[in-house]
């Protein structure tokens, strides 16, 4: 947590005794490190700059399976420097924000290659889909819903009643 709080959040931290963080805590608004990179990312600025082929694929496949399933479909891809946070589901706007680096070919296959032989598909704009970034991020958007939501079925259990 201290290096997140001196990475992230480019703040030094201080260990306040237990008995005074409780005390604050209930009436002033305060909050740990992860809270407040939450805050951070919710509040961070609307992205509109990555309008390449890849990008505009991605956001559609993504917004088309949430279609299916029945979630919220409004999602803003955010810009935010100082975040390891990869997404959030912005209660009050009802809006899944998403962290910009997933429009980005070079980002993604960074942290998460392509599977081997399955090398996303180039066009002469460069690339123009990878299934698994669609998937990967379908993943995250099934536990944000169900940790809003716990009543929210994954698709995998959803899928398998419908077999039944």
């Amino acid at each position: 947590s201290v290096g997140s709080i001196t990475k992230s959040l480019r703040k030094e931290p201080a260990a306040l005794p237990d008995t005074l963080w409780n005390l604050l805590r209930g009436v002033t608004p305060i909050r740990t490190a992860y809270e407040e990179q939450i805050d951070m990312f919710q509040n961070a600025n609307v992205c509109e700059c990555h309008r390449t082929l890849f990008a505009v694929t991605i956001r559609r496949a993504l917004w088309a399976s949430m279609a299916l399933c029945g979630y919220p479909t409004n999602i803003q891809f955010v810009h935010s420097d100082n975040s390891q946070i990869d997404m959030v589901f912005d209660m009050g706007c009802r809006t899944l924000k998403i962290h910009d680096r997933w429009l980005d070919p070079g980002a993604v296959h960074y942290q998460s290659p392509c599977r081997p032989g399955m090398e996303y598909a180039l066009t002469a704009c460069g690339p123009f889909f990878c299934d698994h970034v669609v998937e990967e991020l379908f993943a995250m958007v099934q536990g944000e819903m169900s940790r809003i939501s716990p009543s929210v079925m994954n698709h995998s259990r959803r899928h398998r009643e419908i077999r039944l």
